[in-house]
């Protein structure tokens, strides 16, 4: 097949590491979901982790509140898909920051009880008076 078509090469290196942040318009769900939980108050959710820290460290709590808003707000609830939009998904990867929670971890952690994360939103909520 002849033509002048722009150059395809699925295989070509990126010369310096993409931002990921440049893969999604500017005003993303994303974004505000990350600019929300920014601004609330996690303290109760990181009391729960200094009760018990062992072994590797947690994941940041915060990182963890996003995926579980954006996944929500998305109509994800399964913590199996969370994990799976971790990889395939740009918005999650750059809600976890390049990470992939583990399906366990993400039903586990104290974020996705709804007593820390509903006391979170309602006491440090920009939208509650």
């Amino acid at each position: 097949m002849s033509g002048h078509y722009k150059t395809y090469d699925p295989d070509q290196l990126f010369l310096l590491p993409p931002s990921l942040k440049e893969w999604l318009p500017e005003g993303h769900l994303a974004y505000f979901v990350s600019d929300v939980v920014d601004e609330l108050d996690l303290g109760e959710i990181e009391k729960t982790y200094s009760a018990k820290l062992q072994g590797q460290p947690p994941y940041h709590p915060a990182m963890l509140v996003k995926l579980l808003f954006y996944a929500y707000c998305m109509g994800i609830p399964s913590s199996r898909k969370i994990e799976k939009e971790t990889y395939e998904d740009i918005a999650f990867r750059i809600l976890a920051a390049g990470y992939h929670p583990d399906h366990d971890t993400i039903a586990d952690s104290p974020e996705n009880r709804p007593t820390p994360v509903v006391v979170t939103w309602v006491s440090s909520s920009p939208f509650t008076m």
